[in-house]
């Protein structure tokens, strides 16, 4: 830039900025909403769910009829029909993203596992060498990636299971009924809630593959059971969904953990309160889906998504013609949580310019070009529309600057001439 650019607070530049933000906790970042329906289940709180790379979708496995449903984002389809070999009842799913398999397991299949790998035939059942891999109704699975295992959690007990053999270890905590998720950020497993000997916890434990840790700070959710914990790779977090409270009445919070600190997370559309759901996140649309569980006294059947709401631009920069020499000033109005500025010319970043209004003092020629301002805060980033700024190069010989070259351009320098200028 051949003059300086500089920020405009929102004093000095009167009328042209006008920023609204949020809290840094309770934060409106995403709205819920119904995408659909999910497969034609009876049991909506029989089901597991888990995200399928090699096919980039959502698969869903219902308990009651043994099936495998896939999801594309726009339909359901039956990719795997165990009818016959196993009853499923509270089935657990899980990604082993080193073996590139789905493992599907359930209290009433005697310590064996379903591994399908995508194919039309691509399954098989696995009887896990070592341990006996004992999974009950309250266990919670987590696919570990930093150590390539499957932890499977429950009342003390933790079956690590590495594709071919079991190994199960005592740990504290003592919970069943949790919610599992993997940090793939921190590589921690973490767990939180459910229910021990003294009833419900609000605890938060997190395991490093060495020893598990009671990381509990204050401000987390109330204590609570039967609800989810997934994880979102976009955000870094851990997402908490719904559950049973004390005194058995289901909650509709939304709630994310960054290792550090629980949110409580306010939506403008509430996801309805509800247990025993299922929920993934759908990397392919980068949203959070939950499907079914206990609603309102009945199963509910509806697929839900949560997307996040960056924020809005209100107001985008105005394109500027300008003479060279004049000022040039950009501003953008925007509504969100916590927003951050960073203003770009022709794609690149301008170094310090990082405030919601951009002034260049004295516009050149060299200046000319296309500007932009991206938003980033709590919720997500977007990016303006490109406002151009054309600069008008001046005439020499328009001594008077009239817009004219005529004869009184050379009186007017004449003038200044006798007078010593220039």
């Amino acid at each position: 830039m051949s003059k300086a650019m500089r920020n405009v607070s929102v004093a000095a530049f009167a009328g042209a900025v006008a920023v609204v933000a949020g809290s840094a906790r309770g934060q409106t970042c995403y709205g819920w909403e119904t995408t659909g329906w999910g497969p034609p289940v009876t049991d909506s709180w029989n089901c597991a769910m888990a995200y399928f790379p090699p096919h980039e979708s959502v698969v869903l496995y219902d308990g009651e009829t043994s099936e495998l449903w896939e999801w594309d984002g726009l339909s359901w389809t039956v990719v795997l029909d165990s009818e016959g070999i196993m009853n499923l009842d509270h089935p657990l799913v899980e990604y082993d993203s080193a073996r590139g398999v789905l493992v599907i397991v359930a209290p009433t299949f005697g310590g064996r596992v379903i591994e399908w790998d995508g194919g039309e035939d691509g399954w098989e059942l696995v009887q896990p060498a070592g341990d006996p891999l004992v999974v009950g109704t309250g266990t919670r699975a987590v696919y570990d990636e930093a150590r390539g295992e499957m932890l499977f959690i429950d009342m003390g007990a933790m079956h690590r299971y590495d594709g071919a053999t079991n190994t199960t270890v005592s740990i504290e905590p003592t919970l069943r009924h949790a919610g599992a998720a993997y940090d793939a950020a921190r590589e921690r497993v973490v767990l939180f809630g459910g229910i021990d000997g003294d009833g419900l916890t609000d605890q938060t434990w997190e395991w490093d593959g060495q020893a598990w840790t009671d990381v509990s700070p204050a401000g987390a959710p109330s204590a609570r059971q039967y609800h989810t914990l997934s994880y979102d790779p976009a955000r870094g977090v851990c997402v908490l969904v719904g559950g049973q409270t004390a005194g058995g009445g289901d909650s509709d919070e939304t709630w994310e953990w960054d290792g550090e600190f629980w949110s409580r997370i306010v939506t403008d559309q509430g996801l309805g309160a509800r247990r025993r759901h299922a929920a993934t996140f759908d990397a392919r649309h980068g949203e959070l889906v939950v499907f079914g569980g206990w609603r309102g006294g009945q199963h509910d059947t509806t697929l839900m998504r949560r997307f996040v709401d960056p924020g809005v631009i209100v107001q985008q920069p105005r394109s500027l013609a300008v003479d060279e020499g004049e000022f040039a000033a950009f501003s953008v109005v925007a509504l969100g949580q916590g927003i951050g500025y960073q203003w770009l010319k022709d794609g690149v970043e301008i170094a310090g310019a990082t405030g919601p209004a951009l002034l260049l003092e004295g516009a050149a020629v060299a200046d000319a070009g296309g500007y932009s301002v991206r938003l980033s805060g709590w919720c997500g980033e977007l990016e303006s529309e490109v406002a151009t700024l054309a600069v008008r190069e001046r005439c020499a010989a328009d001594f008077n600057e009239d817009g004219t070259v005529d004869t009184r351009d050379v009186i007017s320098f004449l003038s200044g001439w006798s007078t010593g200028c220039p």
